[in-house]
């Protein structure tokens, strides 16, 4: 997997990152300091230069609080790193117990086609099939909902269309299981019909 041979130099990026975050905080609050310091100083001032120092400094003081807002998204970046990761993984986990209810889902399906009038044994590994979809789209929605309920933002979107998937694959079970019960009863009226006509 590509991102987990990138992971030592996004690692690697985030630390010196931070070591940078943390010497523009120090640099910015020796500024202030600094900056607080001489504005002590010019109440000493003749009235005029005290007026023109308090605007410069004041200029100064606004651009550092714009510099403190340009660093601030940088404060949280392994923080940020680790969130998307975690929310990597975790839509990759209920996207393959998604994908794997699916597929029991249409192994179902596909045991529904040839259901005929003598099966029987067909019929029980229909049943059976339906039985370990049901289990497997079970299983996938209550994970997907327990995650649900902690998530926001774009990953709580991409989960959404996961259970839209689901409950997509969960009403063509419940078809597919309406197909079964109608053969089912077809299959005993035939009988049924044939032992009438045989007496």
């Amino acid at each position: 997997d590509t991102g987990d041979d990138l992971r030592p130099i996004m690692l690697q990026a985030i630390k010196e990152t931070e070591q940078r975050v943390r010497a523009a905080q120090t640099a910015i609050g020796e500024a202030r300091r600094y900056i607080s310091g001489k504005m002590a100083a010019v109440g000493r001032f003749a009235p005029n230069a005290k007026k023109t120092a308090v605007e410069e400094f004041g200029t100064l003081k606004d651009r550092l609080e714009e510099m403190q807002q340009k660093l601030t998204p940088y404060k949280t970046v392994r923080q940020d790193y680790d969130q998307r990761a975690q929310a990597k993984k975790l839509h990759e986990e209920l996207s393959t117990k998604v994908s794997g209810a699916e597929i029991e889902v249409e192994k179902a399906a596909m045991m529904t086609a040839p259901l005929g009038a003598d099966c029987n044994e067909g019929m029980k590994e229909t049943e059976q099939a339906l039985s370990m979809a049901q289990s497997a789209l079970s299983q996938a929605l209550r994970l997907i909902d327990s995650k649900l309920k902690s998530l926001s933002g774009p990953l709580k979107e991409e989960i959404l269309s996961l259970q839209e998937r689901a409950k997509t694959a969960q009403e063509k079970l419940d078809e597919v299981r309406r197909n079964v019960k109608e053969t089912q009863v077809r299959v005993a009226a035939d009988l049924l019909l044939r032992e009438v006509s045989d007496k």
